[in-house]
């Protein structure tokens, strides 16, 4: 998922084509799929660790085949051929606070989601009919999960169910926010039987960030550069200013109105989901322009086209705030035809009295693009003949400075672009 960003001209380039990018799982062996070759019934798997006395339980992985379990299919990934048995592969009985464990890292405050498939031994219950729980537990996430099948038969009061251990998989899926640089995943039975056997089953564990994604993309359109020289930088910035985006590949390269492949991106940027973060943009450095030289157009796409609506991301500086699962690619375009038509588009008017006593349009003069010592920019006119008598000139939403006489036939207006 992902937003693209264009500043340019009056017109916006075409939408992107995006992509939705999915996030790795974070868990190691979460199918069970790698088991210890000593004892896999008793040894904790690879990647996870145990809670509680699980030898003693004989807790463990079980394969599919030992008692015909059905495998669970998931979606664009192999069969499971595996699973974990919380009560020790039908034991007759198990204790409470046991079961297993895996930490990964994880970035605080982003969201995560937490998928498995559940099922149950099924083979007979005990004369309580006890719902054995496994407790669920990673950052914000503490969840208490019953087993989803209950057996009719009572244990050591008749056969047990034929359809024991072949019950089909029920996907639990859960999301939570990580408080911390690592997250530790649990699962701990804190219901279980006595003498009965419809213990717990787990396999296809699986933790993905779904906090948002978002990505700037730098075009130009129009003319291009104004200079040979002139590259961008594109921004993804924080509530306290900070860029956050990856800068390795954040300014273009390029000329006219190409950006190399590869430039100009902030790449796929993992954000907090509703947490505010501007899209920004300066020039690299060696440019020849000013920014302001430059019109910028925003336009954006939402690969979860069920999430936030991109239509008020419109300019630099938009407050952008995402959910969990949005993936925005943002575009930005600058564009500029000529020196002239940006004097049109800021809304520069000039009037200059020459001594040679022809009024002259600012838009007509000749206009050379400057930037003082202290910061400002501004533009220039110069007359036909030396001694200028007087100009005077505003500019739309933003501040003028004067001169009232020159001899060197230069006036120059400064101001400020927003």
């Amino acid at each position: 998922m992902a937003l693209s960003v264009y500043v340019g001209e009056l017109t916006a380039p075409a939408a992107p084509v995006t992509t939705a990018v999915f996030a790795a799982n974070l868990l190691v062996n979460g199918d069970f799929s790698q088991v210890d070759p000593t004892n896999p019934e008793t040894v904790a798997p690879p990647g996870w660790t145990n809670v509680g006395d699980v030898v003693t339980e004989n807790e463990g992985v079980i394969a599919n085949s030992f008692r015909g379990t059905p495998a669970y299919q998931r979606p664009g990934q192999p069969d499971t051929v595996n699973f974990y048995d919380f009560g020790g592969n039908g034991r007759g009985y198990s204790t409470i606070n046991t079961g297993v464990a895996q930490t990964f890292a994880t970035v605080p405050g982003r969201q995560y989601r937490l998928t498995f498939a559940l099922s149950s031994e099924f083979a007979c219950t005990d004369a309580n009919q006890t719902v054995n729980t496994t407790r669920v537990t990673a950052g914000s996430l503490s969840v208490d999960v019953p087993v989803p099948y209950m057996p009719g038969v009572v244990c050591m009061q008749g056969p047990a169910e034929t359809a024991a251990f072949k019950k089909p998989w029920v996907v639990k899926t859960y999301t939570f926010s990580a408080t911390g640089a690592s997250t530790t995943l649990t699962f701990m039975t804190t219901v279980a039987d006595d003498y009965g056997s419809n213990d717990p089953l787990i396999t296809g564990v699986e933790v993905n960030e779904i906090s948002p994604l978002l990505t700037v993309n730098k075009q130009l359109a129009g003319s291009g550069r104004l200079h040979a020289t002139d590259q961008f930088v594109v921004q993804i910035k924080d509530a306290n200013n900070a860029v956050v985006n990856d800068t390795r590949n954040s300014t273009t390269k390029g000329t006219g109105l190409t950006v190399l492949d590869g430039s100009g991106t902030t790449g796929a940027t993992r954000l907090v989901s509703g947490a505010a973060y501007t899209l920004a943009e300066v020039m690299a450095a060696g440019s020849a322009s000013l920014l302001g030289s430059y019109s910028p157009v925003v336009a954006c796409t939402n690969a979860n086209a069920a999430g936030t609506n991109v239509a008020g991301i419109n300019r630099l500086g938009s407050s952008v705030v995402l959910a969990a699962e949005d993936a925005f690619v943002g575009g930005l375009d600058h564009v500029d035809d000529a020196l002239a038509r940006l004097g049109r588009q800021i809304g520069l008017h000039l009037r200059a009295d020459c001594a040679a006593a022809s009024r002259v349009d600012g838009l007509g003069l000749e206009h050379t693009d400057l930037a003082g010592d202290d910061g400002r920019r501004g533009f220039g006119f110069r007359c036909a003949a030396r001694g200028v008598a007087r100009w005077e000139g505003h500019l739309d939403g933003g501040r003028v400075g004067r001169t009232d006489s020159s001899t060197t036939g230069r006036e120059d207006l400064d101001q400020e672009l927003l």
